[in-house]
């Protein structure tokens, strides 16, 4: 199936391939006929064409012998509150299979906002990892950093450790606790230290970020690239904190390379304040 998206405000639209790889799952193909595909995987809330420079980067890389794939997940736009990092993985697996079934040569993956943490986690568990040759993180920031210092997230957050305890993880927490529907497993998974979905904090030990991101590092045929925003608005340090954590993150994948783009806010989409 092939169709015409476009980028928001006037942006130039791009024709895509829809591919259909797992049932109800689909994947958007910029040049489906190129063997080397980069995966692109957005955060929360995110939908097809989040980042303004996707559609640029989907017209240019063919040139290169790439083309670029936009994947649904479960935790696709408002989703992301019922499923969990170690699904996103399970359908990125497919995804890649898929792809590799298809031809596909070279795979790389691009993870965005909290796409960074699937990316990260899919590297740790992945079926198919050892066939990626490249992972972009761009903007990968801690969601418990930020939204911990949102008014009543503690008391919500025991409120989700106890449901965990009691054994009903999949219970929906109340409207009042997050802006879409979210279960205890995902809300303790977001705002706990040291959870599933807790990979880029500030107050994690040198041990602690060798546990949570150091098989980045040992991965053989890999390169990490981690590109930061200057002016990113979810990350609540001060900027002489968060660049230390930006050092002490990349050095702990390992990243070929760090660059941090000093004037950029986290979707790149307008000046920061």
């Amino acid at each position: 199936i092939k169709s015409e998206m476009e980028q928001g405000e006037g942006g130039e639209g791009i024709q895509v391939t829809v591919l259909q790889y797992l049932p109800g799952r689909v994947a958007l193909d910029s040049a489906v006929g190129h063997k080397n595909k980069l995966v692109f995987i957005g955060g929360l809330t995110d939908g097809f064409l989040v980042s303004p420079y996707l559609a640029p980067l989907a017209r240019q890389l063919p040139a290169l012998g790439w083309s670029l794939v936009q994947v649904q997940l479960s935790s696709f736009g408002d989703a992301y509150g019922t499923t969990t990092l170690s699904k996103d993985a399970e359908e990125l697996d497919a995804l890649i299979g898929h792809l590799l079934d298809f031809g596909a040569n070279k795979i790389a993956l691009a993870g965005f906002s909290t796409g960074c943490q699937v990316a990260v986690t899919y590297l740790r568990v992945g079926k198919h990892k050892d066939k990626v040759s490249t992972v972009v993180l761009h903007a990968p920031v801690s969601d418990r950093d930020y939204f911990m210092l949102l008014p009543g997230q503690d008391a919500y957050l025991k409120q989700a450790l106890d449901l965990i305890a009691a054994g009903k993880p999949e219970e929906l927490m109340p409207r009042s606790a997050h802006g879409v529907p979210i279960t205890a497993r995902r809300f303790a998974s977001l705002l706990g230290r040291l959870q599933e979905d807790d990979l880029f904090s500030e107050d994690f030990t040198p041990e602690e970020l060798e546990q949570q991101l150091g098989h980045l590092a040992k991965l053989s045929g890999i390169s990490v690239y981690v590109v930061f925003c200057g002016k990113d608005e979810y990350v609540p340090w001060p900027a002489d904190v968060a660049q230390k954590l930006r050092e002490r993150l990349a050095k702990a994948m390992g990243a070929k390379e760090m660059l941090v783009l000093p004037e950029a806010n986290h979707y790149m989409k307008q000046p920061p304040d």
